[in-house]
């Protein structure tokens, strides 16, 4: 597939983060560094990770997920939108698109 770089942060076909994979790191730069090196800084990460893996041990900083997400600062923390602040519940099967979070809106008015 590749990439080419036009701009940093700039659009590409395919972004995969490998958060982690297993309990040791594995890094060959600039093509593949597990794991992700700014894993620990990102709460939109880590929050969902929490419910997922939160005794992960993170290889190199020696800290759980549930520490990692308790050292970031609250107000980095109450940026993180969390699906389960919005009603999904199976029974309603309906959600206006307004009250969506972005990564659940179709992008639509």
């Amino acid at each position: 597939m590749g990439r080419t770089i036009t701009r940093r942060f700039g659009p590409r076909l395919i972004d995969l983060d490998i958060l982690a994979y297993g309990s040791a790191p594995l890094s060959q730069p600039p093509v593949l560094e597990i794991p992700h090196p700014r894993l620990a800084e990102r709460a939109f990460v880590l929050r969902p990770l929490l419910d997922v893996a939160p005794q992960w041990v993170h290889p190199q900083l020696g800290k759980t997920v549930l520490q990692l997400w308790q050292a970031l600062p609250v107000a980095e923390q109450a940026e993180v939108i969390y699906y389960s602040d919005f009603d999904l519940s199976a029974e309603s099967g309906d959600m206006d698109n307004e009250d969506a979070p972005p990564s659940m809106s179709d992008g639509s008015e």
